[in-house]
């Protein structure tokens, strides 16, 4: 399986990363404009293909999956794109900053005929799959009644132009960082 990455900032090299313990697939692409990070992200990964422009490699017919690692602004457009040129995605959450632009993406992958997953990691993380499993075989007596989730990060000054930062581009705390808890929660009920 052919991997186009789109952004090579901390996202896109823990994804990248994690690539590389997966038998049969590749990193073969990557779109990044920052000419810095791509640099960085070549040597470490060596994809065979590199672009400035995420739509150049969505075109890209040798790509199987583009997984997205971009800014959420960047998140409906690219994705779209990607789907409606029935690219296999891997979004990096949230999906979107709006229902509206949720359901535009849900929308597109209906139409095509590729498949999209968002980048929820609580749900393969071993802690909480050991809650899942005892939540899945009712072995918890009286079951969940009351859950209390925290997080604990620091600031995240790494995002390009501390984007991530301003509630209107990231969503904020909850949709950015809660959202894991949110999803964990929610696909448990």
């Amino acid at each position: 399986m052919k991997i186009g990455i789109a952004g090579a900032g901390l996202m896109g090299e823990t994804h990248a990363l994690n690539y590389q313990k997966i038998q049969d697939v590749k990193v073969f692409a990557l779109a990044e404009r920052n000419e810095e990070r791509s640099e960085k992200f070549l040597k470490t990964f060596h994809p065979v293909k590199v672009y400035q422009d995420v739509f150049d490699m969505i075109n890209d017919n040798e790509i199987d999956v583009i997984d997205i690692c971009l800014p959420t602004p960047l998140h409906v457009p690219v994705t779209i794109a990607a789907l409606n040129n029935n690219k296999h995605v891997l979004l990096e959450k949230p999906i979107a900053l709006t229902i509206e632009d949720a359901l535009k993406i849900k929308d597109a992958e209906e139409k095509s005929n590729a498949k999209l997953m968002i980048a929820h990691v609580l749900r393969f993380w071993p802690q909480y799959t050991v809650i899942q499993k005892y939540i899945q075989d009712e072995l918890l007596e009286q079951g969940i009644t009351e859950i209390y989730a925290s997080r604990f990060n620091e600031l995240p000054l790494w995002s390009e132009g501390t984007w991530i930062m301003e509630e209107e581009q990231s969503g904020g705390l909850i949709i950015d960082l809660m959202i894991h808890d949110i999803d964990f929660i929610t696909w448990n009920l």
